[in-house]
């Protein structure tokens, strides 16, 4: 009896945890007032692979870096050489849209947005990067002098979330683990609750092929624990329980 219980547990276990890999969000928009956040507009792409199953997310330009104490930092306009912060996201997807693992040594690139921007290698899943210029945040001045950007925020990928919305609509979440920089460095953000981040798609997504899809914009914040995740623990613990039960009795 205990056996079949604990491959029941197993095959829940499995039908759950696919459950929030597949065609499901984690829920981190609906933390979008959580502050500090970095707000990135519709300058980026969301491009995937699906021969070598990797999944691109970057953006800059007009990022909004928004402070509990309601200061507002803006990065506009790299054409004119004012600073630039680049946010660049790659992670391993297949093709029922898992997320199945984070990149090692990666090197990220805006030379899309602008062929001027300088690429960063990293370890990290994701990057928050000043690629050019200077800005100051909450007292904090930081400069990226040529071959020298600044990583303001680094972390790797815990959770993979997406869904298509509607015709020619889609969004992406992504929960990430610790988070490093010079930003936690100087206690602008913070490491916990976690970070989480979301991006609106102009497109559906569809893992069988190859896609390149504009990202409407999107959002990084502190987050609690997403629902999603919250109801798998949740299932997984009541499961646990009704097998104590019936081996009493």
């Amino acid at each position: 009896m205990r056996k079949l219980l604990m491959v029941m547990a197993v095959i829940m276990a499995v039908v759950m945890v696919a459950g929030v890999a597949s065609a499901t969000l984690l829920g981190i928009a609906q933390y979008t007032g959580n502050r500090p956040d970095v707000k990135y507009d519709n300058q980026g792409y969301l491009v995937y692979n699906a021969s070598s199953d990797l999944l691109e997310l970057q953006n800059s330009v007009d990022e909004l870096i928004r402070l509990p104490d309601g200061t507002t930092v803006t990065i506009t306009d790299e054409m004119d050489y004012d600073p630039v912060v680049g946010f660049g996201l790659a992670i391993y997807v297949d093709e029922n849209g898992n997320f199945t693992g984070g990149v090692t040594g990666y090197t990220y690139s805006w030379k899309d947005l602008d062929n001027a921007l300088p690429e960063y290698t990293s370890n990290y899943d994701m990057v928050e990067v000043l690629l050019r210029g200077e800005i100051t945040v909450a007292g904090h001045t930081y400069t990226a002098s040529p071959g020298n950007p600044v990583l303001l925020l680094g972390a790797d990928v815990d959770a993979f979330g997406w869904d298509n919305l509607a015709p020619g609509t889609s969004q992406v979440d992504f929960l990430f683990g610790p988070v490093a920089g010079a930003w936690v460095n100087d206690g602008i953000w913070p490491t916990s609750p976690p970070t989480g981040a979301f991006a609106d798609i102009a497109d559906n997504l569809n893992w069988s092929n190859d896609f390149n899809l504009e990202n409407k914009g999107g959002d990084k914040m502190p987050t609690p624990e997403p629902t999603t995740l919250l109801l798998l623990g949740t299932g997984l613990i009541g499961l646990a329980g009704i097998g104590r039960k019936r081996l009493k009795r």
